[in-house]
């Protein structure tokens, strides 16, 4: 483990509901395939596989790549104040990029892939047309969101006449 949690029991509850809902989020794409001959649902399936696929594959990709600027020293992920008391944020930050984030991603592409598989050619091209779009949308304001948090610590820091920066830039969930 990269770390130790203040808080074993609290660490552990948050893995049970993360496992959760990764079980429920395993079970949907059976669930839907099973449910696709049905008319009256397939437009359902669409508008879940495509908020699947659009936030799987945006919320990879923001991942990977702040991990990778933060494994080169470009940018600084901070963990929540009191949640870990000691924290190797490489180690943190490689196991995230190699082997959390991914799967957002590839989560993401099979939704894309199993909902393009039943659409017509011209619906092909405007489900995809309109991922992209709101993806780039998702992937920017996230980013801006991230910067606008470093800004506003950066003055509060200047304002304050206390000893050390907060910190809540990049923040992560455990």
């Amino acid at each position: 483990m990269f770390g130790r949690p203040a808080s074993a029991a609290e660490f552990r509850h948050i893995n049970l509901v993360g496992g959760a809902i990764i079980l429920v989020a395993a079970a949907l794409p059976p669930i839907a395939a099973s449910a696709w001959r049905h008319r009256i649902v397939r437009g359902s399936i669409r508008v879940v596989g495509w908020i699947a696929a659009v936030g799987g594959c945006v919320h990879g990709l923001t991942d990977m790549t702040e991990d990778a600027l933060s494994l080169t020293g470009l940018h600084a992920i901070h963990y929540p104040a009191g949640f870990w008391t000691s924290i190797d944020r490489r180690k943190a930050g490689v196991q995230d990029a190699v082997f959390n984030e991914p799967w957002f991603f590839i989560e993401g592409c099979l939704w894309a892939v199993f909902v393009l598989s039943g659409l017509q050619p011209s619906a092909r091209r405007r489900w995809l047309r309109s991922a992209v779009v709101v993806g780039a949308l998702a992937y920017a304001l996230r980013r801006a969101e991230g910067a606008r948090r470093r800004s506003v610590v950066s003055m509060g820091a200047q304002r304050s006449s206390g000893g050390g920066l907060p910190t809540c830039s990049g923040t992560r969930a455990a």
